[in-house]
């Protein structure tokens, strides 16, 4: 093979590569291949998030305002939500081992009066990890986004964001 031949070769899979490269970009992204948000479709897991949160204040209430451990917080607050409001519908029917909701580890067994503005603290959000008690510090928000590119977030004074993920502070 002559070297005109192998550097074509070369070029041509380099620029391939870019275009994959830049596609795979895009997807992340969300400028390609994703469905234009409709809040309509939208509806049941904000519903969810805003009954974990009023769940959580309850158990909150019942312990100095304090809200329940980040390991055990499905087990805490069960007994005060219906058991398909603890599964994102998007991972989900309702029932078995699937949940796909996390805690913020920030706020495990933390009292609500030492919060400084709670309506910029995530506490339930989309997760990942489908297991129960599933909890961390917001890495495992899906990327994309399950809900036609977004996650959802419920913050600690109780109202619900749906954000396009990578999660910033202030883009709810």
């Amino acid at each position: 093979m002559s070297r005109l031949k192998v550097v074509g070769v070369i070029l041509a899979l380099l620029i391939l590569g870019v275009i994959v490269y830049g596609l795979m970009l895009a997807y992340d992204l969300g400028l390609i291949f994703q469905p234009k948000y409709n809040p309509n479709k939208n509806i049941t897991c904000p519903s969810n998030l805003k009954h974990l949160a009023i769940a959580a204040r309850m158990y909150s209430d019942d312990w100095d305002d304090v809200y329940p451990p980040a390991p055990a917080w499905m087990d805490r607050i069960k007994g005060r939500v219906q058991n398909a409001w603890l599964h994102c519908p998007a991972v989900s029917n309702g029932h078995g081992d699937r949940y796909g909701y996390a805690m913020n580890d920030a706020l495990s067994a933390k009292s609500r009066d030492n919060l400084v503005n709670p309506a910029k603290i995530p506490l339930f959000y989309d997760s990942t990890n489908l297991k129960p008690n599933a909890h961390d510090a917001l890495k495992s928000l899906p990327m994309p986004g399950r809900h036609m590119g977004r996650d959802n977030i419920v913050f600690a004074d109780g109202h619900v964001a749906s954000i396009v993920p990578p999660y910033r502070e202030n883009n709810h």
